[in-house]
């Protein structure tokens, strides 16, 4: 039995940096710097092959499709009285 499944995921596409926002940052909130950069300058509305967003379909779609694709993945081990499920 599956009792949590946790996702994550992040993707944008960068395509520069503004410096002065990076190195204000970086003075004024340097654990920010790394962690939530507001400096990053990202390209907007760029889709995948099959004409879908491509932030949408990594960060939800690509995890509604692994929950669905899931159950014909799975197999069920059971050694020394323990059940558990592995990806096949």
């Amino acid at each position: 039995m599956i009792d949590w499944l946790v996702f994550n995921a992040g993707v944008t596409e960068v395509y520069g940096f503004n410096w002065f926002l990076v190195f204000e940052q970086l003075f004024l909130d340097p654990m920010m710097t790394f962690t939530i950069p507001k400096y990053l300058l990202e390209k907007i509305g760029s889709k995948t092959k099959d004409d879908i967003g491509l932030v949408f379909q990594a960060n939800v779609f690509g995890h509604y499709y692994m929950v669905r694709s899931l159950p014909s993945k799975l197999i069920l081990v059971k050694t020394f009285g323990h059940s558990a499920y592995f990806l096949n």
